[in-house]
């Protein structure tokens, strides 16, 4: 895959356009700000925006977009996006073949960098975009080591290591005591607050045996007063058959009402009122008459047939006629005729249906096969409103009804209750009371404790379930991470220190050089063999097949004019076999 030309507005870039070639294209770019962007939109093209590239999608000026034209296995491809609504930046996208603009099939803006590349996203901007390193001439000889065992600059196996074993040791030493200890202290409380429920129980169970004796007694006056209660009580057995009567009636027209609110919610209109819904109606008739207005007849395919023919007839006289010029172009104007009848018919048969399908869509909204069933629904609405009023009206009278038979109710009661209550029943009612109220109080009180013991009892046997879990991750996680370097420094380690033993000689124009220094480095030299290690760990990760481009980004500041000589040598090499775009600051 090889890069011709860029055209972006990103951010700084307002419109620029890069044009590049195979092999190496150094770029001198002063501005740090637009050798970023230029980095950013390569991989935008391809794989459409990222978090990163937040800073340069929202700024004022025009919304971001560009152009990519690239050769892929020998096919010349022009790759565009475009912003067209402002939370979607470079969403908008098309990949057509530079010559004749026919698409690439089943190339999307989600696949098309994955497609073209061979990795996703994330591996390229990791492999094939290569910024300057943030290590210090100090710090050389310590990435190089890094790089070499597990491909990243700024990570070792010792140091997440190290933070998982400060991990495991905490969770050991410090979190997994103080929750066990929690836990003990919590059983040895509840313990003590269950032996006491126990004996308020007892309590309870006595006071409850000499409230039964109370009210059994109770009951054998109320047996002596009965004869004189008769009369008082036919009138409340009165009272209350006609409360029930209410009460029946009150239920009825709730029923109803709800019957009548729940057929008004699962209409066509919903809740709304009547002037809504006929407005609803009304607007969708109208723009049902409107559409229907827009909507024209389908041109025959009489003309576009008849101008075919006329064209192959004078094709004919063409050849007949001894090849003579008038005739081929009348064949090609009747031709040309034909297409653009054909093309103005699809035209007009795509917007008939669009238009019809609107209008079906509109009747399928009432379940309507013509328009008159429209207006139709809307008479249904007006009537359920009704209905839902009427339900209102009689549920409102049912319960006026109700609340008069249960006044009439209570005066009874009370006048009853006043006559055969006495002192006695008032003072045994008064012991009931506070019998049960203080019942009520001491158990709450226990069961309260209790309840909130055993619930921080659970939240205690949680957390240390989670503590438990979190120290087998560590443990397997550390497993894993010892397994991956022992398989990184058989596998990964030997082959990424040869190819950067091989860029070095290759840089250096003397065979046999090794990356590793047997002394110190000084900084000259540190950031050379690094640069050359970065090259080499990515040549690695990049995948096999057609080479994808490299994208150096200020990968040659910090170095003397010797080194920097030997870097660009380097750089000629590696792009023998792969497009090397390079942007420098000077």
């Amino acid at each position: 895959m090889k890069i011709h030309k860029l055209t972006a507005s990103f951010g700084p870039l307002q419109g620029e356009t890069l044009r590049l070639h195979g092999g190496l294209n150094m770029i001198s770019m002063p501005e740090e700000e637009k050798r970023t962007a230029w980095c950013r939109f390569a991989a935008a093209m391809l794989y459409g925006s990222s978090e990163e590239d937040t800073s340069f999608l929202y700024r004022k000026g025009a919304p971001a977009e560009g152009r990519m034209e690239l050769t892929s296995n020998g096919c010349g491809i022009t790759l565009s996006r475009q912003t067209e609504r402002h939370a979607e930046p470079l969403q908008a996208f098309s990949a057509v073949y530079t010559e004749g603009n026919a698409p690439v099939e089943e190339m999307t803006g989600e696949n098309a960098g994955e497609l073209l590349t061979g990795m996703p996203q994330q591996a390229f901007e990791r492999s094939a975009i290569l910024f300057g390193s943030s290590s210090g001439p100090e710090d050389a000889e310590t990435a190089i080591r890094a790089l070499l065992l597990s491909g990243e600059e700024n990570t070792s196996f010792n140091s997440a290591d190290g933070v998982l074993a400060e991990k495991q040791k905490k969770l050991r030493e410090d979190l997994l005591p103080a929750v066990e200890e929690d836990l003990r202290a919590v059983e040895e409380q509840l313990n003590r607050r269950e032996e006491a429920a126990r004996k308020e129980e007892e309590t309870e169970n006595t006071l409850s045996a000499a409230v039964r004796e109370g009210r059994e007694r109770e009951e054998e006056i109320a047996a002596l007063r009965k004869q004189d209660r008769e009369d008082a009580s036919a009138l409340l057995r009165e009272a209350r058959n006609e409360v029930n009567q209410r009460t029946g009636e009150e239920t009825d027209a709730l029923q109803q009402l709800n019957e009548a609110r729940n057929a008004l919610r699962q209409s066509r209109f919903g809740e709304a009122d009547r002037s809504a819904a006929d407005r609803e109606a009304e607007e969708d008739l109208q723009r049902i008459r409107e559409l229907r207005k827009r909507k024209r007849g389908v041109m025959s395919l009489l003309p576009c047939v008849l101008c075919l023919i006329l064209a192959a007839a004078g094709a004919v006289l063409y050849e007949s006629a001894g090849q003579s010029l008038p005739f081929i172009l009348l064949a090609a104007a009747f031709c040309a005729a034909g297409v653009f009848f054909l093309v103005l018919r699809l035209r007009q048969r795509r917007e008939a249906e669009r238009l019809q399908a609107q209008i079906q869509e509109i009747l399928l909204k009432y379940d309507a096969a013509e328009d008159g069933e429209i207006l139709n629904c809307s008479e249904e609405h007006r009537l359920l409103i009704e209905a839902v009023d009427l339900a209102v009206q009689r549920e409102r009278e049912s319960s006026e009804l109700l609340e008069e038979a249960v006044r009439k109710l209570e005066k009874l009661g009370a006048r009853t209750s006043a006559q055969e209550t006495q002192a006695l029943e008032a003072l045994e009612n008064s012991r009931d009371t506070a019998a049960r109220l203080s019942e009520e109080l001491r158990a709450r009180r226990c069961q309260k404790d209790i309840s909130v013991l055993k619930s921080r009892q659970e939240r205690l046997f949680v957390e240390k379930r989670r503590l438990e879990k979190e120290m087998q991750s560590v443990l397997l996680a550390r497993r894993i991470l010892k397994s991956s370097d022992e398989e990184m420094r058989e596998e990964f380690s030997p082959a990424a220190e040869k190819r950067a033993a091989e860029y070095l000689s290759c840089a250096k124009d003397r065979p046999g050089q090794s990356i590793l220094p047997e002394g110190a480095l000084d900084a000259e030299e540190g950031r050379l063999r690094l640069l050359v290690c970065r090259l080499a760990v990515s040549e690695l990760w990049l995948p096999e097949g057609e080479a994808c481009p490299l994208i150096l980004n200020d990968v040659l500041s910090g170095l003397d004019e010797r080194r920097r000589i030997e870097a660009v040598r380097l750089l000629r090499e590696i792009s023998r076999d792969r497009q090397l775009i390079c942007f420098t600051a000077s």
